[in-house]
């Protein structure tokens, strides 16, 4: 595929989902959102969605599918995890009534990145057919939940002060995720990226109440 027509598939694929997510819900949420820190935080997520993208490709590129596949997916789920929670743990955002929404940004920014770097790997590698394009734009929907689901998660721990019960759970979500995800740039059938959107709905659907339980946003500076 034309190198500008594949960067091109990448960035939209990558950030019409993710954006397209974020905007839907914080228009929405409008009056408990603080949309400044927000937005932000979708464009701090793209670059730490860099080093996100990068270990995947490393892993379902050079590696394959093998015995360790698992292990793989558990390290990079940690891995990533570990990364909202260091970022979701500034001392600017403890105490925040808006947790939920911060974290939604910061994660969706980290998809689109990751959406985007992988996607134009793939089409780098292989002369990509409007089915697999299919199959990508079903994936980066599963994505884009999924994560979203992961930040809102760890936004919840540390809500509650259960920060470590929270990280264990999210990497467990994560990690069959990305375990179907490598299998899925692996054998690249979009039929694979099913079982990843049926994982995200669902995960999406059981965190989704946290952004209903914020209080109306005030400006406190």
């Amino acid at each position: 595929m034309d190198a500008r027509l594949s960067m091109l598939i990448s960035f939209v694929l990558g950030i019409v989902p993710t954006f397209g997510l974020l905007w839907a819900i914080t228009a929405r949420y409008e009056s408990k959102v603080a949309e400044k820190d927000t937005m932000t935080s979708f464009i701090i997520g793209i670059f730490g969605g860099i080093l996100v993208s990068v270990s995947h490709i490393y892993v379902s590129f050079y590696f394959g599918i093998g015995g360790m596949v698992l292990v793989y997916a558990v390290l990079l789920a940690l891995a990533e995890v570990m990364l909202y929670f260091i970022y979701l743990n500034m001392k600017r955002f403890r105490g925040r009534t808006d947790m939920p929404f911060i974290a939604l940004g910061f994660s969706l920014g980290v998809t689109a990145s990751y959406i985007g770097f992988l996607f134009g790997h793939l089409f780098r590698q292989d002369d990509v057919n409007w089915d697999e394009v299919l199959g990508m734009a079903l994936f980066a929907f599963a994505a884009s939940t999924m994560r979203a689901s992961i930040g809102m998660m760890v936004a919840r721990g540390l809500g509650k002060k259960l920060p470590v019960k929270q990280l264990l759970i999210g990497t467990a979500l994560l990690g069959v995720f990305d375990l179907l995800s490598l299998i899925f740039f692996y054998e690249f059938l979009w039929t694979f990226a099913v079982p990843c959107i049926v994982l995200g709905l669902v995960s999406f659907a059981l965190l989704f109440p946290d952004l209903k339980k914020v209080r109306k946003w005030t400006v406190t500076e």
